[in-house]
């Protein structure tokens, strides 16, 4: 029987240490970051887990229907700590030749994902998806998910992507081009030909008229004035001013 003794409290201390390594700091974080990444492989649709995992600002950045862009992506093979920076606790995770880096903080009393490598590259394209996504009238942004606010005939998008915001009234580019057709009309006008676009007009004039480039509707900073016939046209309103009306 007392031989018992020992071995029982050998087994004990085993069991508590065990115990106390699986709710260590370490343990957590990392059990946090795998849950994310394969919850994300795996892709569950709106109602996505790994969405969930977000701290508060990062789901306010990321809807989970632009979370989804990164399904399919592998799970990791391996994860480890990288140190400490400015964005939160810093893990690194491989799966075969992918590497990603995730960051963890601490928030009630638990460990949310406040920035991941992937994502970071999806969000370049934000402001172009936000942009298109406003011009052609949609209530959200596709990026946050968040509603469009109107100040005026100005389109607001609530997580930034717009800067200022896009003017949906067509009035700064009808003006926007008959600036552009008066200066065509004072080319012409010193005895030149036609130009072939509207970007020669500076190089033709030897940079005394014009603009480097051409010029942009002020709607859409994408969109470039070109003519068509005798006028200057805007792709993106699909209108026209005439050079000599």
């Amino acid at each position: 029987m007392r031989k018992a003794v020992p071995f029982l409290v050998v087994t004990i201390l085993f069991l508590l240490a065990l115990a106390a390594r699986s709710r260590s700091p370490g343990v957590a974080q990392a059990s946090r970051v795998i849950e994310y990444l394969s919850a994300l492989s795996e892709g569950e649709g709106p109602d996505s887990t790994a969405w969930g995992m977000l701290t508060d600002s990062l789901g306010l950045m990321a809807s989970p229907g632009f979370l989804s862009g990164l399904e399919g992506l592998p799970a990791p093979d391996r994860v480890f700590m990288d140190g400490i920076d400015s964005r939160g606790i810093r893990w690194t995770a491989v799966a075969g030749r992918t590497v990603r880096v995730v960051w963890l903080e601490v928030s009630s009393s638990e460990y949310r994902v406040g920035g991941d490598s992937s994502l970071d590259g999806l969000f370049g394209g934000a402001v172009l998806q936000c942009r298109e996504a406003a011009l052609s009238g949609s209530p959200l942004c596709p990026v946050s998910g968040r509603p469009y606010e109107l100040a005026g005939e100005v389109v607001v998008c609530p997580s930034g992507h717009l800067g200022g915001g896009i003017s949906m009234s067509p009035d700064a580019c009808r003006q926007k081009r008959e600036e552009v057709a008066s200066v065509l009309r004072e080319f012409l006008a010193q005895g030149n030909a036609v130009p072939p676009d509207l970007e020669s007009i500076f190089t033709l004039s030897g940079g005394s008229l014009g603009q480097r480039g051409g010029w942009r509707c002020p709607d859409n900073g994408y969109s470039y004035y070109f003519l068509r016939g005798d006028s200057v046209a805007c792709g993106h309103h699909n209108a026209s001013t005439p050079v000599n009306p």
